[in-house]
């Protein structure tokens, strides 16, 4: 209601009851600061797991939020409404003294600390594992005759887990540890006399608990010279020739940390090989004539794509077991390496394959005593190659590793 009115003429004033005269001033900020406690868990209290810490909180506009603090440091998030609480995990803090407190704030940036709550942790610590690993030898069976290259089998367990398995002959580490299971293993017999030897396997866990095997002796008995030794060819070698897309890479994962890349430009597979091809990758190297070589090639498909996972391979004189020229360097005929070496096979990481398709490809032969060269050219790629095994014992039989997820480094 109008609290006075006068007349003036024809003008009227009204002063309303209530409102502010013109150009008052605002009125004062709020520079109040909020009123904040701890006030569970309670001083001095012993606390483990998870607790719940509260606060209390007042202000004489509103409190914002409350942040909880654990030795000085922020303590998972602000809680912006009552009733103020975190839950805390003490297993993540050590066991002793800590100090929990709160801030309070309210919405002009006033903010207040609560005095600190004293508090003690004191969480179960797990008792060390003293208990070592399990193991034992299951492939070869003791007393066994054996020769060539032998591949031994080792069972491990532990109450935690086992970290490793290393094979020994007569007490001397042979090969590499093997960290995952099945513990496989190859020993080459050959290159050592005739004789007995003992076979054990030593298995550990992360803290360090060791266990042997009970001892295995066989018998090598390996009749006449050894066959000569595996050609090994590696990324990392200065090739006699690289043409084209393929380039040298570094990587980790590879033989010597360095691959040979096929880039992956997206085109078509070349089949069959070209006799005189744009894009391909050369390397010298020496064998013995006249006998037979398994070829074995570790490759991955980039992305692990099918499309990308082949090669060609040529020789500058292989022949076949009846000495008929093959896979000859300008011609069409060449050794398709196939990572996905069956119809429904998979693709993951390094792997090792050969000519073969659906089964084992056949031996090569060179017919003299000169030094050799072998051409790799492109079929898919995208491609990548560690290393080129020519073998005419050790891997004459089978491959060095598997097909997928191989880490193996074949020495030479």
């Amino acid at each position: 209601t109008a609290a006075n009115v006068a007349a003036e003429g024809r003008i009227w004033t009204f002063t309303t009851a209530g409102t502010a005269p013109p150009n008052s001033p605002p009125p004062p900020p709020d520079s109040a600061a909020p009123s904040v406690n701890v006030y569970a868990p309670g001083n001095n209290a012993t606390v483990a797991g998870g607790i719940d810490v509260y606060a209390s909180a007042s202000d004489n506009v509103a409190v914002a939020g409350v942040q909880f603090k654990l030795d000085g440091f922020i303590l998972g998030a602000e809680d912006r409404s009552a009733p103020f609480k975190i839950t805390w995990d003490t297993r993540t803090a050590s066991n002793g003294q800590h100090r929990l407190s709160a801030v309070a704030r309210d919405a002009a940036g006033n903010s207040a600390t609560a005095t600190d709550v004293m508090v003690t942790v004191t969480n179960d610590v797990p008792p060390p594992d003293t208990t070592p690993p399990s193991v034992s030898i299951t492939l070869p069976a003791d007393g066994q005759t054996v020769s060539g290259t032998l591949q031994i089998s080792a069972d491990s367990s532990d109450n935690v887990g086992v970290a490793g398995v290393q094979l020994q002959v007569d007490r001397t580490p042979v090969g590499a540890e093997d960290t995952v299971a099945p513990y496989a293993f190859s020993w080459i017999t050959t290159s050592t006399p005739n004789g007995t030897y003992t076979l054990t396997a030593v298995a550990r866990d992360a803290a360090g608990n060791v266990a042997t095997s009970a001892p295995v002796r066989v018998v090598v008995s390996n009749g006449g010279p050894p066959p000569p030794a595996d050609v090994v060819l590696r990324g990392g070698d200065v090739p006699t020739s690289l043409v084209g897309n393929w380039v040298p890479f570094s990587d980790a994962t590879a033989a010597g940390g360095t691959a040979l890349w096929n880039v992956d430009h997206g085109a078509a597979k070349i089949a069959p090989a070209l006799v005189t091809p744009k894009a391909y990758v050369e390397f010298k190297f020496d064998a013995v004539p006249n006998t037979p070589y398994h070829l074995w090639v570790r490759m991955r498909a980039q992305n692990d794509y099918y499309g990308n996972d082949s090669i060609h391979v040529q020789f500058s004189d292989a022949v076949t077991s009846t000495g008929a020229p093959v896979y000859g360097i300008g011609s069409i005929s060449s050794a398709e390496v196939v990572l996905q070496e069956t119809d429904l096979g998979t693709i993951s990481g390094w792997g090792w394959a050969d000519q073969g398709w659906n089964g084992k490809g056949n031996p090569i032969v060179f017919s003299s005593s000169d030094t050799h060269t072998i051409r790799i050219q492109q079929r898919e790629d995208g491609v990548f190659i560690d290393q080129i095994v020519l073998s005419p014992g050790t891997y004459l039989d089978h491959a060095p590793g598997p097909q997928q997820k191989d880490n193996t480094f074949v020495t030479r």
